[in-house]
């Protein structure tokens, strides 16, 4: 690693807080990764011990439905962007687009629905960066303490680590400065002080699922999801091991010598050879008087008990996770109608409208903290009004809400040609710039024409008022 200027170390106070921090990462650090490889379906079931058989302890199984449950929700939470009251192209806008977060919200609240929290840190850019300089950071690299009272973080620090899981690099963030520190001998060397005097900690939660007794939120992938999903994957190994049977049955045979089981040099047959190969062997007996051989098939166990479990547990997650049923992949025999599906939609959507709220708070006040740290730690007044402008969390038909604007636009409640009109139909920011970019060159056209008219009509009427002097005698 190359050599860094050490400006000073930690104070006693500041290196408390640090430690403080990181060792609340750790604790919480088994538990994140364990929610992590579930919502990945990393983790499998192998060995059901006396339900398995030897040939079939290998077998594993997954199921995404922890993954499923976040997906879902996460792909209801779409931002716009940011918006100020009447204003276009404001310095919020510009710090959205720098920093790429339209690609990088939606890292931003999986990294929420999986562990419970995520953060968002504001800081000055570095060589080649944004600046400000906007980043996504996961529980497993940092964390904070949070202030009851005053409702925000207090202090909070996201650490760097190598391969190993050695951290090679940390940054703490206090109130009124931002603070990079590497370690050094036990201690942590400070390499860069970033004193905005803002007053507040550069660091802002994306918290799920909070309340008042429960600050930290909690995650998408509940305990009974875990359960259910648990209880699936055994029944698909169980499924495994009768579908193995199911497609070799045990056979029997009765009057059968055990000559028939032996090979042409008359060793004995393996027990393959003798299972697909022996029914054709079989002869009469030399002996008129003995019994022919009689060969039968044990009936096999159907799947369908294994089905109907799996169809269980699949309603039970859509129950916890307030999923439509066909989600989890049964469908019904009849299709739903549109009322219908809208419905059984109804709860997931409103889930997703209040992770807006909490999410869109906390994306405003990260943006206006980057904005703080352009201007000497204030915001401008302009930018108070500021909000995180969402598309909406169900899903409407194009019929539907084409025909829901149209009457708005007839009533006079929308402009026709206004950026809200063009956001409700549903089209993204790239088109909908370039609809108000014609839409005003359009109307500019018109003016112009408008103006070209009446300049034409006041000189017709000028002409029209001088007398003529047509039939006048010469004085």
């Amino acid at each position: 690693m190359a050599d860094v200027l050490v400006l000073d170390r930690l104070d006693d106070d500041e290196e408390r807080i640090l430690k403080e921090i990181l060792n609340r990462i750790s604790s919480h650090r088994g538990f994140n990764a364990d929610r992590a490889r579930w919502y990945e379906a990393s983790r499998k079931i192998r060995s059901l011990g006396a339900s398995s058989v030897r040939r079939l302890s290998g077998v594993e199984t997954v199921a995404g439905w922890p993954g499923l449950v976040v997906d879902a929700l996460e792909e209801r939470l779409n931002i716009v962007g940011p918006v100020v009251p009447g204003a276009t192209d404001t310095e919020l806008d510009a710090i959205w687009a720098d920093n790429s977060l339209e690609a990088d919200y939606s890292p931003a609240h999986l990294e929420a629905l999986i562990h419970g929290v995520a953060f968002l840190t504001a800081s000055r850019g570095g060589p080649g960066d944004p600046d400000p300089t906007i980043t996504v950071e996961s529980p497993r690299t940092m964390s904070g303490i949070w202030d009851p009272v005053r409702r925000r973080l207090s202090a909070a620090a996201a650490v760097t680590l190598d391969d190993d899981g050695v951290p090679v690099g940390a940054t703490l963030f206090l109130p009124d400065e931002t603070i990079a520190v590497v370690p050094a001998s036990g201690s942590w060397d400070v390499v860069d002080r970033d004193r905005h005097g803002a007053g507040r900690v550069m660091a802002e939660r994306l918290v799920n699922r909070t309340r008042a007794s429960r600050h930290w939120g909690r995650s998408e992938i509940t305990r009974p999801i875990l359960s259910y999903t648990r209880a699936a994957m055994r029944t698909l190994v169980r499924s495994e091991v009768s579908s193995e049977f199911f497609s070799q049955p045990q056979r029997w045979a009765l009057g059968v010598d055990k000559n028939a089981f032996t090979k042409e040099d008359g060793s004995p047959a393996s027990p393959w050879e003798a299972y697909i190969g022996f029914i054709w062997a079989l002869s009469d007996p030399d002996d008129p008087d003995a019994q022919r051989p009689s060969l039968g098939e044990f009936s096999s166990a159907s799947p369908t008990p294994f089905i109907d479990l799996v169809k269980m547990y699949s309603q039970l997650v859509a129950g916890e996770a307030a999923l439509p049923p066909t989600w989890l992949g049964f469908v019904t025999e009849n299709p739903a109608s549109a009322d219908q599906i809208r419905a059984t939609e109804a709860r997931h959507v409103s889930r997703a409208e209040r992770r807006q709220a909490v999410f869109g708070a906390a994306w405003r006040q990260i943006l206006l903290d980057a904005v703080a740290l352009t201007h000497h730690g204030r915001v401008p007044d302009a930018l108070r009004p500021a909000r995180i402008q969402w598309r909406d969390a169900a899903t409407p038909t194009r019929a539907a809400a084409t025909d829901a604007v149209t009457k708005l636009v007839a009533s006079g409640v929308l402009p026709a040609t206004s950026r809200v009109t063009y956001e409700l139909l549903g089209y993204d920011t790239t088109t909908v710039d370039r609809l108000v970019a014609d839409a005003a060159a359009q109307q500019a056209r018109a003016s112009v024409a408008a103006l070209a008219t009446g300049a034409s009509a006041t000189a017709r009427l000028a002409l029209a008022a001088v007398p003529s002097t047509e039939g006048a005698v010469p004085a």
